[in-house]
């Protein structure tokens, strides 16, 4: 992660869903502060298209955030939006842009490759 927990951040990304096109992608940022992202989000399937064999699936959504660092705990409104890039049935690549909007304004962008459990949960 670039920004939202401090220039640079470790991040562990997910995603839940809930729907078909409804999601939870709750994600934890380890960097000189601490940040807790979970943004509920709705997936644009009727946008998707593919580029270099590749399909992309585009997705936007509010929730919440928290950052825990400098003395200071922070709760604030969370937007983000994103794109997965499913690699193979067992690798996704991910893009996210996250912006806190009221408290002390937090923006970042997360970027990385999840690994696929499918059914595990079901």
């Amino acid at each position: 992660d670039f920004g939202y927990a401090d220039d640079f951040s470790f991040a562990a990304i997910s995603k839940f869903e809930l729907t078909d096109k409804l999601a939870v992608r709750p994600s934890l940022l380890f960097g000189d502060d601490f940040s807790v992202l979970v943004p509920v989000t709705y997936d644009f399937t009727a946008f998707n298209s593919n580029v270099g064999g590749f399909p992309l699936s585009p997705y936007a959504g509010v929730g919440a955030s928290y950052t825990s660092g400098d003395g200071d705990d922070d709760i604030n409104l969370l937007l983000s939006a994103g794109l997965d890039i499913p690699l193979s049935q067992q690798f996704t690549a991910n893009a996210q842009v996250n912006w806190g909007v009221l408290n002390d304004s937090e923006f970042g962008v997360t970027v990385g490759v999840g690994y696929n459990l499918g059914n595990f949960f079901r």
